[in-house]
């Protein structure tokens, strides 16, 4: 299927207000929307009838009859996508920072099955925490005083089941 991109006739004079309704009527009739400045991506029964419905100006017809795009028919969509998820989820593995020692965020974030917050603590308090397996979820800087800590631990480490 090719993809044409039809510009709008330029709109001077005293009605290019009616005239501009005109093409938005035209648009949504066809169920079509503008790209950008004016201009339409479809494909060439919506162009037809853009063309012959007022949309663009007779001088238009040519520069409108290029087509911008062609989607193949035999790229099968859904395979992509397919490929994509395989492609993420084999990234899985690397949302623990080996070198910081911390969760990153991802689908990893969802094994937390404990979440504490530790206000104002200094960072002894924080520090025995990492030890007991906690991880840093979030920091939240306070106005006059230590920031809060939202800690997560992961149901591996967790004392709930």
């Amino acid at each position: 299927m090719r993809l044409y991109e039809i510009k709008a006739e330029y709109l001077y004079g005293e009605d290019r207000e009616a005239k501009r309704a005109a093409q938005l009527a035209l648009l949504a009739q066809l169920g079509a929307k503008e790209i950008g400045d004016a201009r339409v991506l479809c494909d060439a029964d919506t162009a037809l009838a853009l063309m012959h419905g007022g949309y663009c100006d007779r001088y238009s017809f040519v520069e409108a009859a290029t087509p911008v795009h062609e989607v193949k028919p035999e790229i099968d969509v859904e395979a992509l996508v397919a490929a994509a998820i395989t492609k993420s989820v084999a990234a899985v593995g690397q949302l623990f920072n080996e070198k910081c020692g911390q969760e990153q965020p991802g689908p990893a974030l969802m094994d937390i099955a404990e979440t504490l917050l530790l206000e104002d603590s200094c960072t002894d308090a924080l520090q025995e925490h990492f030890a007991a397996g906690w991880r840093l979820l979030a920091v939240c800087p306070q106005p006059q005083r230590r920031p809060d800590y939202i800690l997560g631990r992961p149901r591996s480490h967790a004392l709930r089941g």
